[in-house]
């Protein structure tokens, strides 16, 4: 089973180094967002099986994050898989992405092979409990 991906930040760098990495898998980017309500509006009509999501997105009223476009995804669909992406410091801002439906998340900059890791502990969840 190839995975779908939708990789959702404001930062077209980061979603580049996301994508890159994620090819490297058995996975196919079918997607990108830039804002919260993009990242909602792409996963109902891309339906993809995991999300990388920015934890501090930008809002079309300026007053959501990538947390409340996280709970808003779970809500569509509690099995999808998300990991948030974050920039060091900002434990809190994590805490509360996993409260709301995160399964993991990943730190800025971008470290290739971590990314790797949680994204095949996601896609082989089974292997990860051995």
């Amino acid at each position: 089973m190839k995975y779908k991906v939708l990789i959702v930040d404001d930062s077209i760098f980061i979603r580049k180094i996301i994508g890159e990495a994620v090819s490297k898998l058995n996975c196919e980017v079918v997607g990108e967002a830039v804002d919260v309500e993009d990242a909602v509006e792409k996963f109902l009509k891309l339906k993809p099986d995991i999300v990388t999501m920015d934890i501090h997105m930008p809002s079309r009223d300026g007053k959501k994050s990538g947390v409340d476009a996280c709970k808003a995804i779970k809500e569509l669909n509690p099995d999808v898989k998300i990991v948030m992406v974050t920039a060091l410091g900002h434990r809190k801002s994590v805490i509360d992405a996993i409260k709301a439906g995160a399964n993991d998340y990943i730190v800025k900059p971008i470290d290739e092979e971590n990314l790797i890791k949680v994204f095949t502990k996601l896609m082989n969840p089974n292997a990860a409990k051995k």
